[in-house]
Formats: C-alpha cells, structure tokens, sequence
C-alpha cells in the first residue's frame, strides 16, 4: 500500500480523541492498579514462554490469556467471554487476534 505524501491528509481515528492524563494518589487505587499491572506483567511472562506454541498452533484465532491460561474463539470478544466464564473474579485487558 502506498501512502500519501502529506501525511497529514491521512485520516486517523484514534487521533480525533484526546489523550487524557491524570495523577492518583488515593491509596486504594495505587494498590488497584499495581494488582493489576502485575497480574498484566505474569500473563504477559506465560504468553511469552508459550509463544511458539500459541503463534503455531492457534494461528487464525484470537486469543486471550487470563490467569495465566489460554482462551482461544474465533472473535475477541468470544476469546473474553471464554476467560470471563472460567472464573468471575479474574480481570481482563485484551485479547489478540493471530493472523
């Protein structure tokens, strides 16, 4: 595919939407966010140790990793939904389709 040479024509969705920033500093929701981003950080590690496999094997559908296990469905949100089904305390970020 070939771009335009002035970028700037280019339309780009995510870009119309602001980028918002803001500073915590309630206890309970630094100790939120750092349960989160670790529990991020281990799926993370078990998608990585088993990306050979994932990128193999499951190539064609999307996967969602959640308490270091591996969902697999044929849209995102089905992927999700499997993980959220397999147990209602866990939280999810998102899920990737493999092309």
């Amino acid at each position: 595919m070939r771009l335009p040479c002035r970028l700037a024509q280019w339309p780009n969705q995510a870009m119309a939407t602001p980028v918002v920033m803001e500073e915590v500093t309630d206890p309970g929701g630094i100790a939120s966010a750092r349960v989160q981003r670790e529990r991020f950080d281990r799926n993370s590690a078990f998608l990585e140790a088993h990306a050979r496999e994932v990128y193999t094997r499951h190539r064609g559908k999307c996967v969602c990793v959640a308490g270091e296990e591996l969902f697999l469905a044929d849209t995102p949100g089905e992927a999700s939904a499997l993980a959220r089904a397999a147990s209602s305390h866990r939280s999810f970020g998102r899920s990737s389709c493999l092309r």
